[in-house]
């Protein structure tokens, strides 16, 4: 079904307050966006599974220490991880181009840790054509971390009108654990013994997220397309609803 031009409308216009069925040409959470934020982790997690039962027991890779990188670069299941790595890629930047109701900035950080996926999966350890190679994927991914470690704070809105993922507090105390979690893979990779779990771990945390801001954005929408004002007309949003964080463009 249709919701505000194919997507979830987050803002009324400039004018001040503005019903949710008058935003077909205003700011929205495309429907598409909302499914590639789901599906980014699930793919991901599918080809990493998928790799690691081809491996078998016998092929020596532990989970818990190696990283997804160092499955890629068996040569039988190469191919199912850079599929993964680049359906995990195209959903993010999907997801990032589908969020019309935020900043600039937070659409880009998002997208751009998708190619970020796509420099992972073109550039993979396991090709030594030049010395650089391995350079190249370790610099893409630890891009790509930190990108969506500081994306919590990019869809930060000081409004109490927003859903609780969009709040400083939420932004803060997610990137911060992100942050964490970040600094446990560096442990694990300087003396620890569980690197392929703490890579594990920030990964899909971190792809995690964007999928529960969106789904709570769209929640919140929906609640107030259904929710029937004082006079049983929809409840209208006004035009500061989303606070700073969201920005109104026209695609």
């Amino acid at each position: 079904m249709s919701m505000a031009g194919s997507g979830w409308g987050l803002l009324g216009s400039t004018g001040g307050a503005r019903q949710l069925q008058q935003l077909s040409a205003g700011l929205s959470v495309r429907d598409w966006a909302v499914a590639s934020a789901i599906l980014a982790p699930i793919g991901l997690a599918a080809a990493a599974l998928a790799a690691h039962v081809l491996l078998g027991a016998h092929s020596g890779y532990s989970p818990l220490r190696q990283t997804m990188s160092v499955m890629a670069a068996d040569r039988p299941v190469t191919g199912i991880m850079t599929a993964g790595f680049v359906w995990s890629g195209l959903c993010l930047l999907l997801t990032g181009l589908g969020l019309r109701g935020v900043r600039r900035v937070s659409r880009s950080v998002l997208a751009s840790s998708g190619l970020c996926a796509f420099v992972v999966a073109a550039f993979p350890v396991s090709w030594n054509s030049f010395p650089g190679m391995s350079a190249i994927h370790i610099a893409a991914t630890s891009t790509a971390a930190v990108l969506l470690a500081i994306w919590p704070l990019t869809v930060s809105s000081r409004s109490a009108a927003v859903p609780f993922t969009f709040r400083p507090y939420a932004g803060v105390a997610v990137t911060l654990a992100m942050i964490g979690l970040l600094a446990w893979v560096l442990y694990e990779a300087d003396q620890g013994g569980l690197l392929g779990l703490s890579e594990r771990v920030v990964i899909f945390a971190e792809m995690i997220w964007p999928a529960i801001v969106v789904i709570s954005g769209a929640r919140w929408l929906r609640s107030r397309r259904t929710d029937p004002g004082p006079d049983g007309s929809p409840t209208p949003v006004a035009a500061d609803a989303v606070g700073p964080a969201l920005e109104q463009t026209r695609d």
